[in-house]
């Protein structure tokens, strides 16, 4: 939804965008190119996982080879004029990526940690796997803590958005983040691709079962929050 924003208010989010009707009718505004460079290496990294990690890796010298030459493509494709990419998965190579691009500026997108469970149990069908949801939080924790330990490395380059801030209050929180990125984010843009529907479609999972992780990634999301928009 807000990479459409973003999109919308004129900073190129990519030429070819992954699609999936299923999980969101709307697109995924995933650029095809980042999504297949990064899968493929987080798939090498952990034995075919592209997305459920949980541990620290090290990019390989093939994946740093291959995210310059897509960088260079990218530059001579949009020259001067604003342009990204949206890929959750981007959040395990932050550290690499601001080694290729010296004024990287990183949007985070914050949501609570049960929103972010129920959705991946409604999209892989997983609402009564106590052991997935497990994972789900883990992989919760692992991706969140990796934001935080970049933003304490690069304090002035990661800004947090808090979804349910953005939703509540897009006005406000759309110009801050425009001060921040040097660029108008629209409103109008905004209130032309959020859906509120689906959002609030997907049914809630049950996290009884692991309290102690439930806590701890509560706590890191209000960790974030606290530096959020």
């Amino acid at each position: 939804m807000f990479a459409a924003c973003l999109h919308a208010s004129g900073i190129s989010m990519g030429d070819e965008l992954y699609e999936d009707r299923q999980t969101n009718p709307h697109g995924h505004f995933e650029d095809l190119d980042f999504l297949t460079l990064q899968r493929r290496e987080l798939a090498r990294a952990f034995a075919g996982e592209d997305y459920l990690v949980t541990a620290d890796f090290t990019p390989s010298a093939e994946f740093l080879a291959g995210a310059r030459r897509l960088l260079d493509a990218k530059r001579t494709r949009y020259g001067e004029r604003p342009w990204g990419w949206k890929d959750p998965r981007t959040t395990l190579f932050l550290e690499a990526w601001s080694q290729l691009i010296p004024d990287l500026k990183v949007v985070a997108m914050l949501r609570p940690p049960r929103l972010v469970v129920s959705s991946l149990c409604a999209r892989l069908g997983a609402y009564h796997s106590i052991p997935r949801m497990q994972l789900f939080l883990e992989t919760y924790l692992h991706y969140n803590r990796t934001l935080l330990r970049h933003l304490a490395r690069h304090p002035g380059q990661v800004t947090v958005v808090s979804v349910e801030r953005l939703v509540a209050d897009p006005a406000g929180v759309l110009r801050r983040l425009g001060a921040k990125l040097g660029r108008e984010c629209s409103l109008e843009a905004f209130r032309s691709t959020y859906d509120p529907e689906v959002m609030s479609k997907v049914r809630p999972a049950l996290l009884w079962f692991n309290r102690r992780a439930l806590r701890a990634a509560e706590a890191v999301h209000d960790e974030l929050m606290a530096l959020s928009l």
